[in-house]
C-alpha cells in the first residue's frame, strides 16, 4: 500500500553482459504489470536478532560444484539418481549432512532460519530443500534438460562459441544471466524445477534475446500458476515458524491480523506470513504478495505513538488484496479495482487513517 497508490514496477530476471555494461541491467516487461512478482528477498525485511554459521554460503557453492563436476552422467543416470552406483547419491548425502548441521546449530542457538543474513538462510533453504530425494532428482533432471535446451537454442552471433553454466539455486529474482570470461552463466530459481520443456525453452530464449515477447509471455505465465507459487513459498519460509517474524519494537502484527480478521472478514481468512520491514518508509506502508501469502508492513508504523486504527487500516487494506484477488487484462495485473476500493472505505476509520498516513508520508517523504 502506497500513500500515493502509484505503482512499484519490479524486474522478473536480471541479465548483465560483460562486453556491454550499458547495454542491460536487467530484464523488464513493461507491457505487463509485475508488481507482485516475488524478486525482492521477503525475509530480508526482517530484523531479527541475527544468528551467524559459519560456511552456509560456502557450502551450497561446493555442492553446486559438485553437481556441476558430474553434469556428464545426467543422462546416464537419468531417474536413477540415488542408486548405490550413482556418482550423485554421495551429494545427496553430504548436502543432508550440512542441511543437518545447520539445524543443529540454529537449534543450540535458539533460533531459527528466521535469523540467518539473507545469502545464509537462502543457502541454508536451499540445502534443506534438496535434502529429500524428491526434489533432489527433480532438481537433477531439469538440470539436465535446461542443458538440452540450451543446446539447441539458437544464440546471437556474439554469444557464439561460448561454454554454457547452468546452475539452479533459491534465488530472488526468477532467473540471472551473465556472460563473463567467455562462460554463459546462467541461474534460474529453483522454483523453476520439473517444468516443462517450453518453459525452459523460454527461459533460455529470454537470456538470449531479453525481447523475445513470446518467451516472456510464456515464462510470465508460468509464475502465475501453482507450481511455481508452491516451490517459491515452500522455500522462502522453510524452517521458519509461522509466527517468527510478526513482532516489531513496538507493535505485534499478529493481534492485529486477528482483530482485522474478525471485524471484517468474519475469521474466514487464514493467517498470512506477516512481516515487518527492514526500514522506515513513508510512501509505501505495506504490501501484498500473493505467490508467498506475505503482508509486509513498513517499519515506520512500529511507532508507540501511531494510532491504533492507522495500523489496523494498513492490515485491513492488505487482507482485502488476499481476500479479493486481482483481475487480469492482456497481461496486466489489477488490484485497486473499483470493487477494491468501494470496500477499502468500509474500514471504520479511514478518513481519519488515511489522514495519518498522508501526514507521515508528507513529513518524511
Amino acid at each position: 500500500m502506497m500513500a500515493s497508490l502509484s505503482k512499484d514496477l519490479r524486474y522478473i530476471g536480471q541479465v548483465s553482459f560483460a562486453r556491454f555494461p550499458l547495454r542491460l541491467s536487467s530484464t523488464y516487461t513493461p507491457e505487463v504489470d509485475i508488481t507482485n512478482h516475488p524478486c525482492h528477498n521477503n525475509l530480508a525485511m526482517y530484523t531479527l536478532q541475527s544468528i551467524r554459521i559459519r560456511r552456509i554460503v560456502a557450502s551450497a557453492s561446493e555442492i553446486q560444484n559438485e553437481i556441476q563436476s558430474q553434469r556428464r552422467m545426467l543422462p546416464t543416470h537419468k531417474n536413477h539418481y540415488l542408486k548405490p552406483t550413482s556418482p550423485f547419491l554421495p551429494i545427496f548425502k553430504n548436502i543432508q549432512s550440512k542441511a543437518n548441521h545447520i539445524s543443529a546449530e540454529l537449534e543450540r542457538k535458539g533460533g531459527t532460519a528466521a535469523n540467518l543474513p539473507v545469502r545464509s538462510r537462502r543457502a541454508y533453504q536451499w540445502l534443506a530443500f534438496l535434502g529429500k530425494p524428491d526434489p533432489f532428482c527433480t532438481h537433477l533432471q531439469t538440470l539436465h534438460d535446461l542443458y538440452q535446451m540450451e543446446k539447441a537454442c539458437p544464440r546471437p552471433p556474439f554469444l557464439s562459441g561460448k561454454k554454457p553454466s547452468i546452475r539452479l539455486f533459491h534465488i530472488s529474482p526468477l532467473f540471472r544471466f551473465r556472460v563473463q570470461n567467455g562462460t554463459l552463466n546462467l541461474t534460474a530459481g529453483e522454483s523453476f524445477i520439473g517444468t516443462e520443456p517450453r518453459i525452459l525453452r523460454s527461459l533460455i530464449q529470454l537470456c538470449y534475446q531479453d525481447n523475445e515477447k513470446q518467451a516472456k509471455k510464456v515464462v510470465y505465465d508460468f509464475t502465475r500458476g501453482n507450481p511455481y507459487t508452491e516451490i517459491r513459498e515452500k522455500l522462502e519460509y522453510l524452517a521458519i515458524p509461522l509466527n517468527a517474524t510478526t513482532k516489531g519494537e513496538h507493535k505485534d502484527l499478529l493481534p492485529v491480523f486477528h482483530h482485522i480478521n474478525k471485524t471484517y472478514f468474519g475469521d474466514t481468512l487464514n493467517q498470512p506470513h506477516l512481516v515487518w520491514s527492514d526500514r522506515k518508509t513513508f510512501r509505501k506502508f505495506g504490501h501484498y504478495q500473493f505467490e508467498t501469502d506475505s503482508i509486509m508492513i513498513s517499519r515506520s508504523l512500529d511507532d508507540p505513538d501511531l494510532p491504533t486504527y492507522a495500523l489496523g487500516y494498513v492490515m485491513y487494506h492488505e487482507l482485502l488484496h488476499k481476500k479479493l484477488g486481482y483481475r487480469q487484462v492482456n497481461g496486466r495485473r489489477y488490484s485497486h479495482t473499483k470493487s477494491f476500493r468501494k470496500r477499502e472505505k468500509e474500514f471504520e476509520e479511514y478518513n481519519k487513517a488515511q489522514a495519518v498516513l498522508e501526514h507521515l508520508s508528507r513529513k518524511y517523504s
